[in-house]
């Protein structure tokens, strides 16, 4: 098991380090729970981090606006994080997610990572219209086609996937 501890600033990331976190996963809950924080917060605990443990920070639950997606993508990239997380919350149709994740992939820096967090379309028991869930055949093909590669994924989410692609 690995420990992911979600730092609002500095000393609470000083903090999770020094009591063992593995991932140090910067948001601003202030902002709902994948609000985005400040890039010169992340940049300060991506350099706290440094060898330590990797950083991911969220951009926020995002309407549909793929250009303010690409920059938050880039910006949280470029201060430092190794993850960036993106929801997509106001999305309302694939052809406007597929737009938002090409926007994302595209600010993504060789090597970065994208998690993917769906509703598992294959399980009828997941208590959500079948509208918002999605088979991960599907999502991978998605994903590749917006410029990534299925790296791995991890099945320890009730109702969800979890995947992980990498741009290369």
């Amino acid at each position: 098991m690995r420990l992911l501890v979600s730092p609002m600033n500095l000393v609470e990331a000083k903090a999770a380090l020094d009591g063992g976190a593995d991932i140090v996963d910067v948001k601003n809950p202030k902002e709902g729970s994948l609000g985005a924080n400040f890039p010169w917060t992340i940049r300060a605990v991506a350099d706290l981090a440094r060898g330590r443990a990797p950083v991911s920070a969220t951009i926020g639950d995002l309407d549909y606006k793929p250009g303010t997606a690409s920059l938050a993508a880039l910006g949280a990239a470029s201060s430092g994080a190794d993850y960036v997380k993106a929801g997509l919350l106001g999305i309302r149709t694939a052809d406007q997610a597929e737009e938002m994740m090409t926007a994302i992939v595209a600010a993504m820096r060789p090597g970065a990572r994208l998690f993917l967090v769906e509703f598992r379309g294959e399980d009828d028991h997941v208590p959500i219209k079948a509208l918002h869930r999605m088979h991960r055949a599907q999502a991978v093909r998605e994903m590749e086609a917006a410029g990534l590669e299925f790296d791995r994924s991890w099945n320890g989410l009730p109702w969800q996937h979890f995947l992980v692609f990498r741009k290369w």
